[in-house]
């Protein structure tokens, strides 16, 4: 059986708004370099800038996607990002950055891609078992939609929790009392997404377990 790869599109929305194009141009290459520096060991295909506000990447397992997406989401943050998620065949050699190479699992990416941009999502897994699309999309959509009424503080709370694990720090961190913060965690529905973010994860493991 030939082997599969997984491949992300990403896509920035409503790039033609956005102010100093050239200074974000910039960025957007930084953002890339950055991450494929810190998940240099799950990533098979560097992201590369392809299609001036489009860029793409092959993982090493699809069981990392919704890590390496919401990292990307968080760097391009107050920006919004569109991902579309293919998982199938490369017809041409893997190369060390996602450009130049071709295959089902970038046609089903693309088609992907094409399904978030139609349906107003930001994530969309295509990977030709109706029940694991149905599955990972459901729980994708339920977390945005938590991300999508979040204030700045609170996003800013919720990621500073999720950085140093205790409230104590993060309410530190932050320049807030613990009960300040306490109260926006439970305003963002901190709990509910974090159960949401496991079930993502544990279900791309189970679906796709590291060799």
């Amino acid at each position: 059986m030939a082997k599969k790869y997984c491949v992300l599109i990403g896509d920035i929305v409503r790039s033609r708004d956005i102010e100093k194009r050239k200074s974000f141009q910039k960025d957007f290459v930084n953002l890339l370099s950055k991450i494929n520096k810190k998940f240099s060991s799950q990533i098979l295909s560097e992201f590369t800038v392809t299609l001036g506000d489009e860029f793409q990447g092959v993982l090493r397992s699809p069981a990392d996607s919704y890590e390496i997406m919401a990292e990307l989401s968080e760097l391009f943050y107050p920006i919004e990002v569109r991902f579309g998620f293919g998982w199938e065949t490369i017809t041409t050699e893997i190369k060390k950055k996602a450009i130049g190479m071709d295959g089902p699992a970038f046609h089903l990416a693309r088609q992907a891609i094409d399904q978030a941009k139609d349906s107003g999502k930001l994530i969309v897994y295509l990977t030709r078992s109706r029940e694991k699309d149905l599955a990972l999309n459901a729980l994708t959509l339920a977390i945005l939609e938590i991300k999508k009424a979040l204030t700045k503080r609170q996003r800013l709370a919720v990621a500073l929790y999720k950085k140093h694990g205790t409230q104590a720090v993060a309410a530190k961190a932050m320049k807030v009392d613990r009960t300040t913060l306490a109260k926006m965690l439970k305003a963002a529905q901190l709990e509910n997404l974090l159960e949401l973010e496991d079930a993502v994860k544990t279900l791309c493991g189970l679906f796709w377990p590291h060799k």
